[in-house]
């Protein structure tokens, strides 16, 4: 990850985590605090390396229905998951923005300002 995020243009994408920690049973998904405390090693590292300004949330949808805690839970587990992890870390409103969605603007170049697509 360091040598990665060694070269500037190079971005991270928070997802695919559920597929990666073994199968959770749909009729009792693990707790969204379980998942942060698994992956945190990890995601610390992810952090560490990209900084806010080059992680960004990736939705892992509908991967993260393969592993995950089911359809109808599966991606707002995620979305749990990446806010708490945030909030773990104490990541200040513009950090956050930037993992939810400011990196993703800066790295594909999306001009949302401006009229009905102003975020």
């Amino acid at each position: 990850m360091r040598r990665l995020a060694a070269i500037p243009n190079v971005y991270m994408k928070l997802s695919g985590v559920f597929s990666e920690i073994g199968d959770q049973p749909t009729d009792k998904p693990w707790p969204v605090s379980d998942i942060v405390d698994r992956t945190l090693p990890w995601t610390d590292h992810v952090l560490d390396c990209f900084k806010p300004t080059r992680l960004m949330f990736g939705s892992d949808w509908p991967v993260c229905n393969v592993r995950g805690p089911g359809d109808e839970l599966s991606w707002r587990h995620w979305r749990q998951v990446v806010a708490n992890l945030m909030r773990l870390k104490q990541l200040d409103q513009k950090d956050k923005d930037l993992v939810w969605f400011g990196t993703a603007q800066e790295a594909y170049r999306l001009d949302l300002v401006g009229g009905d697509n102003e975020i």
